[in-house]
């Protein structure tokens, strides 16, 4: 019988990553790019780890329950569905907190570059899941605030920045290097 997983050979190995579930965290991003399905849809990740659970209620929705300190988890948007470019320009309006004309094509190129200017910035994140118009579960995944490291420290247990390596001080002054302390 033939393998039913098609071209494994150009198949990137998984990095123990899962998408996000319901629940409300402070997560730090990692990495933004650009990729293509197997099916050859074109689609859109943004790559983080959860630095806190701040809220894991919603997560009571699902059987597996919600993300842990350290778990890796991942935004995606198909580029061929009509919310995915407004819910990714709202989503970076949140986390580089500037105005939606900034938000340009440059402005995602230069995102997804190996630059990588996201890498590093915390955001709180919220995660639900609500039915869809035909009634089948969806998450909905909405990026509330960006978070400074100062107040990273009153968030996350010194145990978690520890394990994930975390140094406030440095993050602080990346920030204020960056114009961008708050």
């Amino acid at each position: 019988m033939a393998s039913p997983f098609k071209s494994m050979s150009a198949t990137s190995p998984s990095r123990d990553s899962s998408f996000i579930k319901p629940g409300r965290y402070l997560m730090r991003i990692e990495k933004f790019y650009f990729g293509k399905s197997r099916k050859n849809r074109d689609f859109a990740v943004l790559k983080m780890q959860v630095v806190a659970v701040l809220d894991p209620s919603a997560a009571a929705t699902v059987p597996e329950g919600p993300h842990r300190v350290a778990d890796k988890a991942d935004w995606m948007l198909m580029a061929d569905n009509d919310m995915s470019a407004p819910n990714l320009k709202s989503a970076f309006m949140t986390i580089t907190e500037v105005p939606e004309s900034e938000i340009t094509d440059e402005a995602i190129d230069l995102f997804r570059s190996d630059a990588q200017p996201l890498r590093g910035i915390f955001v709180e994140v919220d995660s639900v899941v609500r039915p869809n118009k035909a009634g089948n579960p969806f998450t909905l995944t909405t990026f509330k605030r960006r978070v400074r490291a100062k107040e990273v420290g009153t968030m996350a247990s010194p145990a978690a920045l520890q394990s994930l390596q975390i140094d406030l001080a440095a993050e602080e002054a990346r920030e204020k290097a960056a114009g961008q302390a708050g």
